[in-house]
């Protein structure tokens, strides 16, 4: 395959335990449907329940035609751009593969944790209740699908925990003073 940005040579390159297509030259990679989730799945357990689906809110998508041709197919791709991120992929509609240029990648990373790093309990609450469902219509699959519900109400509790600092003492008392410990 060749690189869609500067037509170098694809390489079979390891990200973690996934294997995706690296460009040697101007160093951006190809992901074949899939790969990207699964990449985050094992490398960022902590953002693997926001599914790492850039464009699942399609209200805060803005998407284009992109001047790149899908390496796999060679079709014309879409680029998209989410919400405020300045994170701008290119997604080929048809294979379901994503470009993401050199650095991309760790801006994509960058700008979830910064949202998960934002997010009030609130809305923390309503993500669990979300996952929670998901454990029986998510389609990642019964332990998968556990995992993320489990990440989601750690994070709820941390972030309870951030807001509320006079809870987190009177938890702490709880603890201390409890003779089943």
């Amino acid at each position: 395959m060749r690189c869609p940005r500067c037509s170098g040579v694809l390489e079979m390159q390891p990200i973690g335990e996934v294997q995706v297509h690296e460009c040697g030259r101007c160093h951006g990679v190809w992901f074949e449907k899939g790969e990207l989730n699964k990449l985050a799945e094992e490398s960022y357990p902590d953002l693997a329940w926001m599914d790492f689906e850039l464009w699942k809110d399609q209200e805060l998508l803005s998407v284009s035609s992109s001047a790149l041709i899908c390496p796999q197919d060679e079709q014309g791709m879409a680029s998209i751009s989410y919400g405020e991120s300045e994170v701008l992929v290119d997604h080929c509609i048809q294979c379901g593969g994503t470009w993401l240029d050199a650095g991309e990648l760790q801006n994509i990373i960058g700008y979830l944790m910064d949202e998960a790093d934002a997010m009030p309990a609130s809305e923390y609450a309503k993500e669990t209740l979300a996952e929670a469902a998901e454990l029986v219509t998510g389609d990642k699959g019964l332990a998968a699908e556990w995992r993320d519900f489990k990440t989601i109400l750690r994070l709820l509790q941390y972030r309870l925990m951030v807001e509320n600092p006079k809870l987190q003492e009177e938890l702490l008392a709880f603890y201390r003073a409890s003779p089943f410990k």
